[in-house]
């Protein structure tokens, strides 16, 4: 008890001798705060930046691919420019593949024949004026002209040079 007396009694003689100051040092730190403060100041203009950097060093990409078509060829189109940026799955280049889209043409033109004959044997079977052997031959060929129309259409894509990434 003893020691928070004393601890009380010293702090509030602190408090008491900080509070007592030099009134004329009071006096001019208060004249000096009411002339106010000398200060430096500038105004700021909006002004496009004209100081530029150059420097010379070696880009790197981000990624990098080599490209080439799964198909072999006369390249027939160019879509990229050097340095230009791609989205995934972009068109760049295409080999000659106009025999296989002939093909394709003739494929589907066939695929139509066929149909209009399997038709006319399934109504031919309706009345039993065809053997089911017949008809199985006509539904073969027209599952066996649709695998080729496929087939036709996975070499065009191969004739495809395609951004694998952005």
């Amino acid at each position: 008890m003893a020691k928070q007396n004393l601890l009380l009694a010293t702090t509030l003689f602190v408090l008491l001798l900080s509070s007592c100051g030099d009134k004329e040092n009071s006096e001019t730190g208060n004249q000096r705060m009411r002339s106010g403060l000398a200060v430096e100041a500038y105004v700021v203009n909006l002004q496009p930046l004209t100081q530029g950097l150059s420097l010379s060093g070696t880009l790197l990409p981000g990624e990098e691919v080599e490209l080439r078509a799964e198909t072999t060829g006369k390249l027939i189109e160019f879509h990229l420019i050097e340095g230009s940026s791609v989205k995934k799955g972009q068109l760049l280049a295409r080999v000659n593949d106009s025999e296989i889209r002939a093909k394709l043409e003739k494929l589907k033109s066939d695929l139509k024949l066929v149909e209009d004959d399997l038709q006319r044997k399934q109504r031919l079977k309706e009345i039993n004026a065809l053997s089911q052997q017949d008809l199985d031959v006509a539904l073969n060929k027209v599952d066996g002209i649709k695998a080729d129309i496929k087939l036709s259409e996975a070499q065009i894509q191969k004739a495809e040079i395609r951004a694998p990434f952005d």
